[in-house]
């Protein structure tokens, strides 16, 4: 398993939710990642690697306008000449590249040996912006689920308090603040943040929660509850979306549920490809005219362009029905009922919604051939009596079945 699908596994099990993900170019140092991250609402972090004169490792995790002179955070942790560890050990221990140090390498870290210390500026943050394990990427967590993450490692967890860069108060020596001091101090309001953020309550809650009334911006609560309620994850490409295991479970039931019916009407299950031909697709233009402007072309190989662009399946009519040409030669070969289940490209060139209006979207697709229209027309509407039963019985969604106009029909 990779690093990434570690920490999403990770996350997923602990129910800690990404509110925010952007994928970017390498980078080395904080000021490089600034630039990736000009607009982006949260506290962006910077992650030291220390070790002190008994060899006692911790990793330090800080708000990039806190000062972090390390004869200052020495004094805090009572740790006798702190300073850099060696890069090989950082990798030896963490499990990471230079470049990706973050507080989620700390699942990495088995035996213990390494304390996680913690800006208190972060703790209250609602975002915190840290690399996912690779320098590749950003994410944004709430601090509460950061110390939440690292505690679940079996680290020690030490919150300090650091001043500001520019400050000439010297960071006044204290004992080290254990995990059992770390739960929300609700007395506490959070330190006003440096940019925009949504708001709390005046007990500090509502970090992961919802806090904006769906009647009041729908726009917003829906965005809430997809994000926070773990549903999906924002990919870097606009309209696709990773669904995640909540989500997924959902998807499972409806095709355990529907499978199990359709077999009994004799349908059998099939997959074909998602790519068809331009040639192909143009000989059923009729059909898919109503898709032409949503096609995903793939035109190249490489670096070399292809004989002829390749269309990404807006439907799988086209892919299909050549197939059955060649299977259906006589009534003999009658009813073929086949279905599918499988991703499906329209590029939407209106805003995308997740579950609503995607790019990429899971599809369920069921295609039959018959002897007689009426034998058809007998399946259509078990199908859709099918689809009714799910909505109602399994998604708790009232339906009012009725039929097409001329206009919503494509084929």
């Amino acid at each position: 398993m990779s690093s990434s699908s570690a920490l999403e596994s990770k996350l997923a099990e602990l129910g800690i939710p990404l509110v925010f993900t952007k994928e970017h170019e390498a980078v080395f140092t904080v000021d490089e990642m600034k630039d990736h991250l000009e607009g982006v609402e949260g506290e962006r972090a910077k992650n030291l690697f220390l070790k002190d004169k008994k060899k006692h490792y911790y990793l330090l995790t800080a708000d990039i306008n806190s000062k972090t002179d390390l004869n200052s955070v020495g004094k805090l942790l009572s740790a006798k000449d702190l300073r850099f560890a060696d890069g090989k050990k950082m990798t030896e221990m963490l499990g990471v590249p230079l470049g990706s140090v973050t507080p989620f390498a700390l699942m990495n870290e088995s035996s213990e040996g390494v304390k996680f210390v913690v800006d208190s500026k972060l703790v209250n943050s609602d975002v915190v912006l840290v690399h996912p394990n690779r320098n590749t990427a950003t994410v944004g967590v709430s601090g509460a689920n950061l110390v939440k993450f690292a505690e679940s490692t079996g680290h020690e967890v030490v919150v300090v308090d650091l001043p500001e860069n520019g400050s000439d108060a010297a960071a006044a020596p204290k004992a080290p603040v254990t995990k059992d001091a770390v739960k929300p101090k609700k007395e506490k309001k959070p330190k006003a943040p440096a940019v925009k953020k949504e708001k709390v309550d005046e007990k500090g809650v509502n970090k992961e929660g919802i806090d904006v009334k769906k009647m009041e911006d729908f726009s917003k609560w829906y965005t809430q509850v997809i994000t926070r309620g773990g549903f999906i994850r924002y990919h870097d490409i606009s309209g696709c979306y990773i669904l995640r295991p909540p989500v997924m479970y959902i998807w499972e039931q409806i095709q355990d549920t529907f499978n199990a019916a359709i077999k009994k009407l004799g349908v059998r299950p099939c997959c074909f490809p998602m790519f068809v031909s331009k040639s192909a697709l143009e000989r059923e233009k009729e059909h898919v005219e109503g898709f032409s402007p949503e096609v995903a072309w793939v035109t190249k190989a490489g670096d070399s362009d292809l004989p002829e662009p390749i269309a990404i399946r807006p439907t799988s009519e086209t892919i299909m029905y050549p197939s059955y040409a060649d299977w259906i030669r006589s009534y003999r070969d009658l009813p073929l009922k086949l279905n599918q289940w499988t991703n499906v490209v329209r590029w939407e060139f209106k805003q995308p919604t997740p579950f609503i209006r995607t790019r990429e979207f899971l599809w369920q697709e069921g295609h039959t051939a018959h002897a007689t229209k009426e034998e058809a027309v007998e399946l259509v509407y078990k199908i859709l009596d099918l689809y009714k039963m799910l909505y109602e019985e399994l998604l708790a969604v009232p339906v009012v079945q009725g039929v097409k106009s001329e206009m919503e029909k494509f084929a």
